[in-house]
């Protein structure tokens, strides 16, 4: 019966060329051990700072492992890197293209927090404008 089941879910991974269980765990170890090395990480280090034992993040990326999404998020900010990248099934970007990204989704947020900040100064001005004689103290 168990591999029966092995089997269904084989042919259920495979159908329109998505990967099977087996090749997803692979690829999420091997995406977990290279993120941790290019960020000169021990296994120690990351299991300290994710709260995951070194035995299981070993397990894990040996492709042995099958995670739950809050560990993998844990993980995943441990790195300083989004959950998105651990679990996406297309094949890993280079450096500079994960750099390039990240650097775009900071100055997304700066110039979203730059616009918040000119439309609030914007408004306490017409505020000021409208109301002058709340602002001064010659009165």
């Amino acid at each position: 019966m168990k591999r029966r089941g092995n089997k269904i879910a084989k042919k259920a991974g495979n159908g329109g060329g998505d990967l099977s269980n087996g090749s997803y765990l692979r690829l999420l170890g091997d995406r977990v051990r290279t993120m941790r090395s290019r960020r000169a990480m021990s296994r120690k280090v990351l299991a300290k700072h994710s709260a995951v034992s070194e035995r299981y993040l070993a397990e894990l990326e040996a492709g042995k492992g099958n995670c739950s999404i809050v560990l993998l998020r844990r993980i995943a900010k441990a790195m300083g890197i989004p959950v998105t990248e651990l679990i996406d099934e297309r094949p890993e970007r280079d450096v500079e293209h994960l750099l390039f990204h990240q650097l775009l989704e900071r100055l997304s947020f700066h110039a979203r927090s730059a616009r918040r900040r000119q439309t609030l100064g914007v408004r306490r001005q017409s505020e000021n404008n409208a109301f002058p004689y709340l602002l001064t103290s010659d009165a």
